[in-house]
């Protein structure tokens, strides 16, 4: 397993290279690449699409259960990363995930969201209005 650094609670692999670097789990990028493709899915088809390309979980081979892939959904949206719509259906409402940014809105939210924390914690050695101009 590739070695992570811990920086300011942001949990980045720094062997890995691009948005697979700030995912806590190799299964996360093909979700988050297939959202960013799709309009909108809901979770049934998220996690279709992982059994169907056969993505494994946590340990090597082992399927990834449809409760990881709402997570990962959930936690995407309380991250402003998706949105969702409620539809109803057999069972209920039922969320409809849909991406509120696009994948280079997320890189640069991604690294802006790193330098605002650094910003905040060492505001007397660094100073993000000169460091970057946006």
């Amino acid at each position: 397993m590739p070695e992570s650094k811990i920086i300011l609670g942001l949990k980045i692999n720094t062997e890995l290279k691009g948005i697979a670097a700030l995912l806590t789990q190799p299964w996360h990028l093909p979700v988050l690449e297939e959202i960013f493709r799709r309009e909108n899915a809901n979770s049934r088809q998220m996690h279709d699409y992982c059994i169907k390309n056969k993505i494994a979980g946590k340990r090597e081979g082992s399927p990834i259960s449809r409760a990881s892939v709402i997570f990962f959904l959930n936690k995407l949206v309380d991250m402003g990363i998706l949105g969702y719509g409620d539809e109803t259906g057999k069972g209920g409402h039922h969320r409809r995930y849909h991406a509120a940014m696009t994948r280079d809105a997320f890189i640069v939210n991604s690294i802006y969201t790193v330098l605002l924390k650094f910003n905040a914690e060492f505001p007397d050695q660094f100073d993000i209005a000169t460091t970057i101009p946006l």
